[in-house]
């Protein structure tokens, strides 16, 4: 139904040239959101925004430049800095995290950076730094798929889509226990 409700708003963007569609995506971690997200994003010809991989870039920058985690002014400086740096960029059918030249990808992805993360999202100044950049990455082009927490009701609460994509918690656990594996942690 969502692929089905992705065309027609794309077919009707077509017919009268509208501003960007915005895909909201929500839900909890290990839910799936992720692999609908690209599908959504592959088969709407869109660009994907993952706003946990955004959240993990702020931990990341922040881990190597030993700013403390309890440090909310700080942590809200590095996030005011991502919107000049981070991008998306599908390479081999993945969506790969850019800080500049660098591509992240696999280092926001360690242990280190999902507990940063975790750590710096709960920052008033970090929330409010990247909520213009999650806005402006969404608006960019003919739109965006964005995935994560509170994008159809904070970020993009006027989005033309949104889902909230769950499964149960054993299927959560398993599949957040499958990805672990599968980097080797």
């Amino acid at each position: 139904r969502l692929l089905a409700a992705v065309d027609d708003l794309l077919a009707q963007r077509r017919r009268r040239m509208a501003t960007p569609l915005i895909v909201a995506l929500d839900g909890p971690a290990g839910a799936g959101k992720s692999t609908v997200a690209k599908l959504v994003a592959e088969r709407a010809g869109l660009a994907l925004v993952d706003t946990g991989a955004i959240y993990r870039s702020v931990g990341l920058v922040a881990l190597r430049r030993g700013v403390s985690l309890d440090d909310g002014a700080a942590l809200g400086t590095i996030a005011g800095e991502l919107a000049g740096t981070l991008r998306f960029s599908w390479q081999a059918g993945q969506n790969r995290v850019f800080l500049g030249d660098e591509d992240v990808s696999h280092a926001i992805r360690t242990p280190e950076a999902s507990a940063a993360s975790s750590a710096v999202s709960r920052h008033p100044p970090v929330r409010a730094a990247l909520l213009g950049l999650q806005r402006e990455l969404g608006r960019r082009a003919s739109g965006a798929v964005l995935e994560g927490r509170d994008i159809g009701t904070v970020v993009f609460p006027d989005a033309k889509v949104k889902a909230f994509v769950t499964a149960s918690p054993e299927e959560r656990a398993r599949r957040r226990m499958k990805e672990l594996a599968d980097k080797g942690h």
